[in-house]
C-alpha cells in the first residue's frame, strides 16, 4: 500500500533491540523488504523468554483480565498450587498495575482488548508459515493444535467465556468428551471429563531453535547480529540511535524496540511512559517418557502445561508477579510434579527434571501488545508487551513493523495497539 502523507520516508536502514522471537521476526521481515538491519541483544539469539515457553502458536484473542476475574484473585493467591503468585515485597510497585488490570476486566473492555489482540492473532499461524517457508524451521511447526483438559464438567462450563471469544471470531475450537479425549491422547490419565482443542494452532517443538533458524535466515539477507548491551537510545522523526555500553553509537532510519520485559526503561528514554510489568513463568524439563503426548496439553484447573518438545517433555506453569530482579523460586513448580505425574502417569518413569528455567513475559494491564510508532518520534517503532502470546504473535508483528518501516500502511488499526493509548 502507498505511504501515508504523515509517514516518514521508507527506511533504508534499521536497528532492532531484542533478539527474541519478536525482534528476530522484525529484523527478518524488514530484511526481506531490502532494509539493512542491525539486530542487538545483550544475550544470544532466542536466549530469553523465547528459550523456554510452551511452543504455542495460537490465533490469540483472549486477555487474562476476563469478566469476573476480580472474584478469583484472592483464592488464586491463597492456593499454594494456584496459578498466581505475588512476591509481597513487589506489591507496592505492582499495585498500580493490578488496579489497572482489574479495570480492564469489565465486559466492554474485555471485548475491546480481545478485538485488539485478534488483529495480530487472526493471522498468527499463517504469518509463521510465511516466515519459515523454505527453511528447516518448517518441520518444527506441527499442526497439532493446543489442547485444554478439564477434570470436571463445572470447570469446563466456567471456561465457556474463553471459548465464546474464539467462536465469535470464527476460530476452530473442538470439544471432547472423556471417551473422545482417550482416543485423542491415550496416554493421559482417564481423569478428565472434557477437553477443548484449538485445532488451528501450531506447536513449535523447539521455540529457541525456531528463533535461531529465523535469525540465520536474517543473516543470509544481510542482517548484522551484535551481542552487546544497549546503554541508551534516542530518536526523532528522521533517525533512531542506540548507544552501546562500549561507547559505540549506531544510527539508522528506524529504531525498533523489541526488548520484551526490558523495554520499559528504554521506552521511557524515548519519552514514552508505559505501565509495563513482568509475568514471570517457570519450566521444568524431563526426559521424554515412552508413553508421551502428541501435542501440548494444559490442565486448566491447575494451570500448567505438558509439552512434548523435541529435546524432552517440558512442564510450564504459573504466573509470578515479582518484577525483573527477584531471584527465581522453583519450589512452587517443583511441588506440582506429583500433579503432572497424575496427569501423565508415564512421567513418573522420567526421573527428576534435568533443567529448570525462569522467563519474563512483558505484560500491560490491557493485555494488548504495543506495536507501532512512538508518539514522540516517528523513527522509533515499538514491538513489545505481547504477554503470553509473544511466540504466537511474533511473525505477524514482524510483518506489521516491516510495513511501517517501508512507509506503508499495515492492514490493522494501529490506534488499538499504539503506545499513545497509555498517554
Amino acid at each position: 500500500m502507498p505511504a501515508r502523507a504523515d509517514s516518514p520516508a521508507a527506511a533504508r536502514t534499521a536497528i532492532v533491540i531484542g533478539a527474541g522471537a519478536v525482534g528476530v521476526s522484525c529484523a527478518l521481515q524488514m530484511a526481506k523488504r531490502g532494509i539493512k538491519v542491525t539486530l542487538i541483544d545483550r544475550g544470544p539469539v532466542g536466549g530469553g523468554t523465547s528459550h523456554g515457553n510452551a511452543g504455542a502458536v495460537l490465533r490469540a484473542a483472549s486477555p487474562i483480565a476476563e469478566p469476573g476475574i476480580w472474584r478469583k484473585v484472592p483464592s488464586m493467591l491463597l492456593d499454594p498450587m494456584g496459578p498466581l503468585t505475588v512476591r509481597w515485597r513487589h506489591l507496592p510497585a505492582l499495585a498500580p498495575w493490578l488496579i489497572r488490570f482489574l479495570r480492564e476486566s469489565g465486559a466492554e473492555r474485555f471485548r475491546a482488548n480481545s478485538d485488539a489482540i485478534w488483529q495480530l492473532g487472526d493471522q498468527a499461524p499463517d504469518a509463521w508459515r510465511r516466515q519459515v517457508r523454505g527453511t528447516s524451521a518448517e518441520e518444527l511447526l506441527r499442526p497439532v493444535g493446543w489442547l485444554k483438559v478439564y477434570e470436571t464438567e463445572k470447570a469446563f462450563e466456567k471456561a465457556a467465556i474463553g471459548r465464546a471469544v474464539y467462536a465469535d471470531k470464527g476460530a476452530a475450537i473442538e470439544t471432547f468428551t472423556k471417551d473422545e479425549l482417550r482416543q485423542l491422547e491415550p496416554n493421559l490419565a482417564p481423569i478428565f471429563a472434557r477437553g477443548a482443542l484449538h485445532a488451528d494452532a501450531l506447536f513449535a517443538r523447539n521455540p529457541r531453535r525456531l528463533v535461531e533458524i529465523c535469525a540465520d535466515a536474517a543473516r543470509d539477507l544481510g542482517v548484522e547480529i551484535l551481542e552487546a548491551e544497549v546503554a541508551d537510545v534516542s530518536a526523532d522523526d528522521q533517525k533512531g540511535r542506540a548507544t552501546l555500553a562500549d561507547g559505540r553509537v549506531l544510527a539508522a532510519d528506524r529504531l525498533v524496540l523489541a526488548a520484551g520485559a526490558w523495554s520499559k526503561d528504554l521506552a521511557a528514554r524515548l519519552g514514552v511512559t508505559l505501565p509495563l510489568d513482568t509475568e514471570r513463568g517457570y519450566h521444568l524439563m524431563f526426559e521424554t517418557p515412552e508413553k508421551s503426548l502428541s501435542r501440548p496439553v494444559i490442565w486448566e484447573e491447575k494451570s500448567f502445561v505438558l509439552c512434548p518438545m523435541e529435546h524432552g517433555l517440558r512442564m510450564t506453569s504459573q504466573v509470578e508477579l515479582a518484577g525483573l530482579k527477584a531471584p527465581p523460586d522453583y519450589r512452587r513448580i517443583e511441588s506440582m510434579i506429583p500433579m503432572a505425574q497424575k496427569m501423565l502417569p508415564s512421567l513418573a518413569e522420567s526421573g527428576a527434571p534435568w533443567d529448570r528455567w525462569l522467563g519474563f513475559r512483558p505484560s500491560l494491564p490491557d493485555a494488548r501488545p504495543v506495536v507501532g510508532p512512538s508518539p514522540r518520534a516517528k523513527a522509533a517503532l515499538f514491538a513489545f508487551g505481547h504477554q503470553h502470546y509473544g511466540l504466537s504473535l511474533a511473525a505477524r508483528t514482524g510483518e506489521v513493523i516491516a510495513d511501517l518501516a517501508a512507509g506503508e500502511r499495515p492492514a490493522i488499526d494501529l490506534g488499538a495497539l499504539s503506545p499513545a493509548r497509555w498517554a
